[in-house]
């Protein structure tokens, strides 16, 4: 995993990407920020279940990340 990452506005600032829920926005950053140089994750749902507290927001967040995956991000 790289230490540095850089985000584009042409992906935060499209219209798709702000017209998520800001939850969902917040998980394409902390998915991004464990990616390796290539932009692979190869343990989404574990990144996904550590930023959780209950079973209720790991299904919400489970829901984020299948939003990020039909909108390509």
């Amino acid at each position: 995993m790289s230490s540095k990452r850089m985000f584009t506005n042409k992906i935060t600032g499209s219209d798709a990407f702000t017209e998520m829920p800001m939850s969902a926005q917040g998980l394409y950053f902390q998915l991004c920020m464990n990616a390796d140089d290539d932009g692979f994750i190869n343990n989404p749902r574990k990144i996904i279940f550590s930023l959780v507290e209950d079973e209720k927001e790991a299904k919400k967040a489970m829901k984020d990340y299948n939003l990020l995956i039909e909108n390509r991000f």
